[in-house]
């Protein structure tokens, strides 16, 4: 599966500003407290579990296409229900059956495909069900490049759903953290490198507990 999980990278702090503004109301001593908002993301149960499950779906849609490409002689019928299938994130008993009956049935389909290639002294049948199995390796060929493209599009999808959700987790932990402590600004580490007063730890547990 040609997609580089690396170029998955996450743009961690895109989209949240450079200061945020905390308080719902003007202290009578101005507080300035800072927050390193790559940590408070890429440290954050909900970060972490969101990379496994893209991890994981990765792995899971490369695995697809590297059983297809090992036994090519999928129907297009076939290989459109085994994936249906493998991809599906709660299959029922039934359900895991039949993709079993798939397997089986490809892999005995292979065998005889190799079987003819093989055979010294092909019959009419022989020939004529090689050439039927040349369709569908070149059937499967098409559908298996259409589907990377769409695999990788899930993915994209997947990782900016997800980054959004961070974001914004992230965004309301910090105006939590505002409004408790009583901070007029909190200003990104990547505007204001330094400060008396950073609040990263405390949005980080605040984030964790939603």
């Amino acid at each position: 599966m040609k997609i580089g999980f690396e170029k998955l990278g996450w743009l961690v702090a895109a989209g949240l500003g450079a200061m945020f503004v905390a308080s719902g109301f003007e202290p009578a001593a101005t507080k300035i407290g800072v927050v390193d908002v790559q940590r408070a993301i890429t440290e954050s149960d909900s970060y972490k579990k969101s990379m496994n499950d893209l991890q994981a779906a990765f792995k899971q849609r490369g695995d697809l296409l590297d059983y297809i490409n090992t036994y090519p002689v999928f129907t297009v019928t076939q290989a459109t229900r085994f994936r249906d299938l493998t991809l599906k994130a709660q299959p029922t008993a039934a359900e895991t059956t039949e993709l079993n009956k798939i397997k089986a049935d490809v892999k005995d389909q292979d065998d005889k495909f190799r079987v003819l290639q093989q055979k010294q002294n092909p019959t009419a049948a022989d020939k004529q069900a090689l050439d039927d199995y040349g369709k569908r390796v070149q059937a499967l060929g098409q559908l298996i490049a259409d589907w990377r493209q769409q695999f990788s599009t899930d993915l994209q999808g997947m990782q900016d759903k997800a980054q959004q959700a961070n974001q914004d987790a992230v965004r309301g932990a910090i105006e939590t953290v505002g409004k408790n402590q009583a901070f007029t600004l909190i200003f990104i580490k990547d505007v204001a490198p330094f400060g008396v007063n950073d609040t990263t730890t405390d949005v980080l547990k605040a984030v964790n507990k939603k």
